[in-house]
């Protein structure tokens, strides 16, 4: 399968599904869920798990699609921002 390009972790962590994973087996335990459900569920998330890393295994982290210039606007202090824009 053919690689894809995506920008490197250090400026977008990857996404795990762990906050929905938790957020479901609470909810699937609160409402004292049939055994059946939960075996359910627990398929479906093991696809969810499985995919997602898949797809992490497959991307090609590429520095060349980050924009170095944006990150710098971001260590200018707001004074400076004012003056470029010709205001006091």
């Amino acid at each position: 399968m053919k690689k894809q390009k995506v920008i490197p972790t250090k400026y977008i962590p990857a996404k795990f599904p762990l906050t929905s994973t938790l957020v479901h087996v609470i909810a699937l335990s609160y409402w004292n869920a049939p055994s059946w459900l939960w075996g359910s569920w627990a398929v479906l998330i093991i696809i969810v798990w499985i995919a997602v890393i898949y797809r992490i295994t497959i991307e090609e982290r590429d520095d060349s699609l980050v924009n170095e210039g944006c990150f710098e606007s971001e260590k200018r202090s707001f004074k400076d921002l004012v003056e470029k824009q010709g205001r006091k």
